[in-house]
Protein backbone atom coordinates (compact mmCIF):
# COMPACT_ATOMS: atom_id res chain seq x y z
CA UNK A 1 0.00 0.00 0.00
CA UNK A 2 1.07 3.42 -1.00
CA UNK A 3 1.57 5.81 1.83
CA UNK A 4 -0.22 9.44 0.77
CA UNK A 5 1.72 12.44 2.33
CA UNK A 6 0.07 14.70 4.79
CA UNK A 7 -0.36 17.59 2.48
CA UNK A 8 -2.99 20.30 2.53
CA UNK A 9 -3.53 20.60 -1.04
CA UNK A 10 -2.65 19.00 -4.02
CA UNK A 11 -2.63 20.95 -8.05
CA UNK A 12 -3.05 18.07 -10.73
CA UNK A 13 -3.71 18.29 -14.14
CA UNK A 14 -2.35 16.74 -17.52
CA UNK A 15 1.38 17.63 -16.88
CA UNK A 16 2.41 20.53 -19.94
CA UNK A 17 -0.79 22.90 -18.30
CA UNK A 18 0.85 25.20 -16.25
CA UNK A 19 1.25 23.32 -12.86
CA UNK A 20 4.90 24.82 -13.01
CA UNK A 21 3.61 28.66 -12.99
CA UNK A 22 1.03 27.77 -10.26
CA UNK A 23 4.04 26.36 -7.99
CA UNK A 24 6.36 29.36 -8.68
CA UNK A 25 2.68 31.60 -8.01
CA UNK A 26 2.13 30.18 -4.74
CA UNK A 27 5.57 30.13 -3.85
CA UNK A 28 5.80 33.60 -4.52
CA UNK A 29 2.56 34.42 -2.01
CA UNK A 30 4.67 32.61 0.96
CA UNK A 31 2.94 28.95 0.36
CA UNK A 32 5.30 26.31 1.11
CA UNK A 33 4.33 24.20 -2.39
CA UNK A 34 6.62 22.60 -4.49
CA UNK A 35 6.45 21.21 -8.58
CA UNK A 36 6.63 17.25 -9.02
CA UNK A 37 8.55 16.98 -5.16
CA UNK A 38 6.46 14.91 -3.34
CA UNK A 39 4.13 13.19 -6.23
CA UNK A 40 7.12 12.15 -8.54
CA UNK A 41 7.53 9.29 -11.38
CA UNK A 42 8.64 6.88 -8.37
CA UNK A 43 5.58 7.51 -6.53
CA UNK A 44 4.46 9.75 -3.85
CA UNK A 45 7.85 10.66 -1.65
CA UNK A 46 7.92 12.22 2.06
CA UNK A 47 8.67 15.98 2.58
CA UNK A 48 8.59 17.46 5.67
CA UNK A 49 7.79 21.26 5.69
CA UNK A 50 5.22 21.51 2.30
CA UNK A 51 1.69 22.00 2.42
CA UNK A 52 1.16 21.24 -1.18
CA UNK A 53 2.50 19.91 -4.33
CA UNK A 54 1.42 20.73 -8.37
CA UNK A 55 1.70 17.44 -10.28
CA UNK A 56 0.34 15.65 -12.93
CA UNK A 57 1.46 12.64 -11.53
CA UNK A 58 -0.69 12.69 -8.31
CA UNK A 59 -3.56 11.81 -10.31
CA UNK A 60 -3.67 7.73 -9.72
CA UNK A 61 -3.43 8.87 -5.76
CA UNK A 62 -6.20 11.17 -5.54
CA UNK A 63 -8.62 8.53 -4.50
CA UNK A 64 -6.79 8.65 -1.17
CA UNK A 65 -5.67 11.87 -0.99
CA UNK A 66 -6.40 13.53 2.10
CA UNK A 67 -6.19 17.17 1.21
CA UNK A 68 -8.27 19.93 -1.21
CA UNK A 69 -7.37 18.92 -5.06
CA UNK A 70 -6.72 21.50 -7.24
CA UNK A 71 -7.88 20.53 -10.92
CA UNK A 72 -5.98 22.79 -13.13
CA UNK A 73 -6.89 22.54 -16.84
CA UNK A 74 -5.33 24.52 -20.11
CA UNK A 75 -6.61 25.20 -23.80
CA UNK A 76 -6.80 21.51 -25.13
CA UNK A 77 -4.87 22.04 -28.55
CA UNK A 78 -1.94 24.25 -26.44
CA UNK A 79 -1.25 21.32 -23.45
CA UNK A 80 -1.29 18.51 -26.53
CA UNK A 81 1.26 20.41 -28.52
CA UNK A 82 3.17 21.12 -26.16
CA UNK A 83 3.06 17.12 -24.93
CA UNK A 84 3.66 16.38 -28.48
CA UNK A 85 6.62 18.68 -28.84
CA UNK A 86 7.73 17.22 -25.64
CA UNK A 87 8.04 13.54 -27.26
CA UNK A 88 6.22 11.71 -24.56
CA UNK A 89 4.25 9.56 -26.62
CA UNK A 90 6.25 8.92 -29.53
CA UNK A 91 6.98 5.13 -29.74
CA UNK A 92 10.60 5.47 -29.67
CA UNK A 93 11.23 7.74 -26.67
CA UNK A 94 14.82 8.47 -26.67
CA UNK A 95 15.52 11.37 -23.94
CA UNK A 96 16.95 10.41 -20.99
CA UNK A 97 15.63 12.83 -18.48
CA UNK A 98 11.98 12.10 -19.70
CA UNK A 99 12.59 8.52 -19.62
CA UNK A 100 11.09 8.22 -15.89
CA UNK A 101 7.95 10.31 -17.53
CA UNK A 102 7.34 7.44 -19.74
CA UNK A 103 7.64 4.84 -17.54
CA UNK A 104 5.35 6.28 -14.86
CA UNK A 105 2.65 6.93 -18.48
CA UNK A 106 2.74 3.26 -19.10
CA UNK A 107 2.19 2.36 -16.11
CA UNK A 108 -0.67 4.47 -15.74
CA UNK A 109 -2.17 4.72 -19.05
CA UNK A 110 -3.28 2.86 -21.68
CA UNK A 111 -1.16 4.09 -24.96
CA UNK A 112 -2.99 2.64 -28.14
CA UNK A 113 0.94 3.75 -29.63
CA UNK A 114 -0.28 6.69 -32.13
CA UNK A 115 1.36 9.38 -30.46
CA UNK A 116 -1.14 12.54 -31.86
CA UNK A 117 -4.20 9.95 -30.73
CA UNK A 118 -2.34 8.85 -27.56
CA UNK A 119 -1.83 12.41 -26.67
CA UNK A 120 -5.27 13.42 -27.15
CA UNK A 121 -6.89 10.71 -25.44
CA UNK A 122 -4.67 11.16 -22.77
CA UNK A 123 -5.62 15.27 -22.12
CA UNK A 124 -9.54 13.88 -22.43
CA UNK A 125 -9.00 11.02 -19.67
CA UNK A 126 -6.46 12.04 -17.51
CA UNK A 127 -8.56 15.48 -16.74
CA UNK A 128 -11.75 13.20 -16.47
CA UNK A 129 -9.91 11.20 -13.49
CA UNK A 130 -8.71 14.86 -12.41
CA UNK A 131 -12.12 16.01 -12.26
CA UNK A 132 -13.79 13.02 -10.42
CA UNK A 133 -11.80 14.11 -7.67
CA UNK A 134 -11.34 17.60 -7.61
CA UNK A 135 -13.00 20.17 -5.23
CA UNK A 136 -11.87 23.10 -7.11
CA UNK A 137 -10.96 23.29 -11.16
CA UNK A 138 -8.64 26.12 -12.28
CA UNK A 139 -8.14 27.38 -16.34
CA UNK A 140 -4.40 28.60 -16.30
CA UNK A 141 -5.31 31.30 -18.59
CA UNK A 142 -7.90 32.99 -15.95
CA UNK A 143 -4.35 33.36 -13.53
CA UNK A 144 -2.40 35.06 -16.28
CA UNK A 145 -4.99 37.56 -17.30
Amino acid sequence: MTTIPPLRFVVVGTGRCGTTYTAQLLQRAGIPVDHEVVFTEKGPQQVEHLEGDASWMAVPYLADFGGSILHQVREPLAVIDSLLDLGLFASVFADEIHRPWRRFLEAHFRLCGDPVLDAMRFYVQWNLRCEEHADLRIRIEDQCT
